[in-house]
């Protein structure tokens, strides 16, 4: 993992991208914001729900393999903006989750090698 410097990615902070348990870690992924931070520039504002999660926050919650490698991060998106967004999304992202009914809306987008995530390859899926 290379690590992040939020000064090469000026709309995203630390304190965003940090585990919401108050831990305070924003272990990011360097390549991972650059991606997300591209992303951004195409797509305008966007809120990051989740980004990187420590393992104890990230088992607590059943979350899968992406986010404590700093690889991943949900977003707050719904109806078109989440179509545009997946658009904009799937040549950069080769991970993501698709959570487009009830409540909390969201696409989950990670970067993940498939030796990093259990043999996962390249993929989309949704909650």
């Amino acid at each position: 993992m290379s690590e992040w410097n939020p000064a090469d990615t000026p709309n995203f902070s630390a304190s965003e991208m940090a585990c919401k348990c108050g831990c305070g870690q924003s272990d990011m992924d360097a390549s991972f914001m650059i991606r997300l931070q591209r992303l951004r520039d195409e797509f305008g504002p966007m809120i990051i729900t989740s980004a990187f999660r420590c393992k104890n926050h990230n088992d607590a919650i059943g979350g899968g393999p992406e986010h404590p490698l700093g690889k991943a991060a949900d977003i707050a998106v719904d109806r078109q903006k989440a179509r545009r967004m997946l658009t904009l999304a799937v040549m950069d992202f080769p991970r993501i989750g698709v959570k487009q009914r009830g409540e909390g809306r969201f696409l989950h987008l990670g970067t993940a090698d498939p030796s990093e995530v259990n043999g996962a390859s390249p993929t989309v899926w949704s909650y």
